[in-house]
């Protein structure tokens, strides 16, 4: 919107910046407001009030001219990456220990394209009492849990909130990486862990966008 890159223009050429260093910072905060804009809108507003209502919100969070504010910002993205990386140090290594456990058989069968079809046969000869089979479907719970963490952090490096699709694609990717590692050691491979994983990913990002928004309307109330 024309009014909102007025705003920010305006906002950002009273920062002592390069060029180059300004534009990015014009981006970033384009992509916020407009952000806040378009959730205000869905939400029944209209446009005039999304506007006022999202400006409102960025001067709150007092992005502009208040060197601690940015420093605790930066702070805070340090910590949200250290806690990534932990945990992906703890995800790598559980992961690959329990697929490591899939000794039954190994590699690549008509019925590892199937969909679903490895994880129904799981689950109904545990519920037959088969204790391997219970052992796996343990583990293959453990694994779909350990994985909604990482749909709630890809949104927060990426800084893409509102983008479901671009988020997916970094989803698939992952979901289809940790499968195919598995070519590499004598592990049995289906698309069912792949489809796991996947909504898994998916299940972290909608726990994500719940608790940004009630963050945001939290936020807006104390204002």
């Amino acid at each position: 919107m024309k009014e909102i890159n007025k705003f920010v223009k305006k906002s950002v050429s009273k920062v002592d910046l390069s060029v180059k260093e300004r534009k990015e910072l014009e981006a970033e905060y384009i992509d916020h407001i407009t952000e806040i804009y378009k959730e205000h809108l869905e939400d029944g507003f209209s446009e005039k009030e999304s506007l006022e209502y999202a400006i409102k919100i960025f001067r709150s969070d007092n992005w502009l001219g208040d060197s601690s504010i940015n420093q605790k910002k930066n702070y805070i993205q340090f910590g949200l990456l250290s806690i990534f990386f932990i945990y992906l140090i703890v995800l790598v290594p559980i992961y690959f220990y329990i697929s490591r456990m899939e000794v039954f058989k190994s590699g690549i069968s008509i019925n590892s394209f199937i969909p679903f079809r490895t994880i129904y046969a799981i689950i109904t000869s545990s519920m037959d009492g088969d204790f391997g089979n219970i052992m796996r479907l343990q583990r293959r719970i453990v694994l779909f849990l350990s994985l909604i963490p990482m749909g709630i952090f890809i949104p927060i490096i990426t800084s893409k909130y509102k983008s479901f699709l671009s988020n997916l694609k970094i989803y698939l990717f992952i979901a289809l990486f940790l499968e195919l590692c598995k070519i590499l050691f004598p592990w049995w491979i289906s698309i069912d862990y792949i489809l796991l994983n996947l909504i898994s990913c998916i299940i972290g990002y909608g726990l994500f966008t719940i608790i940004r928004k009630y963050v945001v309307q939290k936020r807006a109330i104390n204002i």
